[in-house]
C-alpha cells in the first residue's frame, strides 16, 4: 500500500486530505476525521485507475515501468513521493511521461498519524 502523510481539510463539504505540496485527496464522508487532523493516507496500487475518470485525479512523472505479464507496475511521483499503481499489462506506460490516474474516495484508506488507528 502507498502511504502518504496529509492533513484533513474540507472542500465543498467533503473531507479531504491535503498533502505537503497541496494535492487534495477526497476521503469518503463516513470516515471519522476532523479538520486539522494529521493523517496517513493509504492508496492500494490496484485502486489507482489510469486516466481521470472517477474520484480524485492524481498524477506525476513516471519513474519506473515494470511489465509483469498480465499487469504492469508503474511508479510515479506524487507530491515528491514514489507511488505505485498496478494497471493492465497492455497499458501504454512510458518512462518520463506523465501518468494520470484517479481513485474513488471510498477506496482511500485513512489512518490517524498519532495512533496508527484506521479511521
Amino acid at each position: 500500500m502507498n502511504m502518504l502523510e496529509g492533513t484533513v481539510t474540507g472542500e465543498n463539504g467533503e473531507p479531504t486530505a491535503r498533502l505537503d505540496d497541496g494535492t487534495a485527496i477526497r476521503i469518503a464522508p463516513d470516515r471519522k476525521v476532523r479538520p486539522g487532523q494529521a493523517v496517513t493516507i493509504g492508496l492500494r496500487p490496484e485502486h489507482l485507475i489510469p486516466g481521470i475518470s472517477v474520484g480524485t485525479p492524481l498524477g506525476g512523472r513516471t519513474m519506473l515501468v515494470e511489465p509483469t505479464g498480465a499487469q504492469t507496475h508503474i511508479v510515479f511521483d506524487l507530491a515528491g513521493q514514489q507511488v505505485t499503481a498496478v494497471v493492465d499489462g497492455e497499458y501504454p506506460a512510458r518512462y518520463g511521461a506523465v501518468f494520470e490516474a484517479s481513485i474513488a474516495s471510498d477506496q482511500v484508506h485513512v489512518f490517524d498519524r498519532g495512533s496508527g488507528m484506521a479511521l
